[in-house]
């Protein structure tokens, strides 16, 4: 069963690995794809709709290094069941990872 597309803004696709932060031990995500609105990444465990995270992009060629929080609004199993897809929307990002992202395109 496919998703629906549900972002207002462009996906970009990348390979991004992000830590999370607030977590007892280190935790890493590798992003799939980003946009103005948000980013999309997949986990081994399901997360709640609702989650604020905080992702430590680190500062490489295409992000100058921040923190972002995000809320989680999906969370569906994949293709294969074993992993699950995560779809999040920033909260209050910065002029400069905006920025970033644009750069991307």
């Amino acid at each position: 069963m496919g998703q629906i597309e549900q972002r207002f803004f462009p996906r970009i696709q990348v390979s991004q690995r992000v830590s999370v932060a607030g977590m007892k031990k280190p935790v890493y995500l590798e992003i799939t794809d980003i946009s103005i609105g948000g980013v999309s990444f997949f986990t081994e465990k399901p997360v709640p709709e609702g989650t604020r995270l905080f992702l430590n992009f680190p500062r490489n060629e295409m992000f100058r290094g921040c923190t972002i929080e995000i809320v989680v609004l999906r969370c569906f199993p994949d293709k294969d069941q074993k992993i699950f897809k995560i779809a999040s929307s920033f909260i209050n990002n910065s002029l400069e990872f905006v920025n970033d992202i644009l750069n991307l395109t």
